[in-house]
């Protein structure tokens, strides 16, 4: 399956100006760094091209990195010493058991669509995930 992106490219006005500034003996061409925290753009290297974007089927770290700049699951790590901390779930409760796990979502978290998350969102992907169809081919 093919995932097509759009790359905006911009002519005109900005380009004039860049041919100006180009001209002088002073200018220095922008760097990625500087244009990011300009426009609050992340640049982030990917390494190899990615073959899927199926967070439930993905097997590279470069389809990984990007996934995780999409997607956010119910709880992430924390940078320092990797426990869970909230995400979608803004908090979450384990039974005496350890086997039941109640997550409460954020009552602001959205699909990219602009739609709220529900529960059902997660039911249906964990059903996905684990439904023969999923089969990891590595044995």
């Amino acid at each position: 399956m093919k995932h097509r992106f759009r790359i905006l490219v911009r002519f005109g006005e900005n380009v004039r100006k860049s041919v100006a500034k180009s001209s002088s003996p002073l200018y220095r061409a922008e760097t990625n760094v500087e244009r990011g925290d300009r426009l609050q753009i992340l640049h982030k290297g990917n390494g190899h091209e990615v073959h899927d974007l199926d967070p439930q089927i993905v097997n590279s770290v470069s389809s990984l990195n990007i996934i995780s700049a999409l997607l956010e699951g119910l709880v992430s790590e924390d940078p320092h010493d990797l426990h869970p901390i909230a995400g979608v779930a803004e908090s979450w409760e384990i039974s005496p058991e350890e086997k039941i796990y109640t997550f409460h979502l954020r009552d602001n978290a959205k699909l990219s669509n602009g739609e709220p998350v529900v529960a059902q969102n997660f039911v249906e992907s964990y059903r996905r995930i684990l439904s023969p169809a999923l089969t990891s081919p590595v044995t």
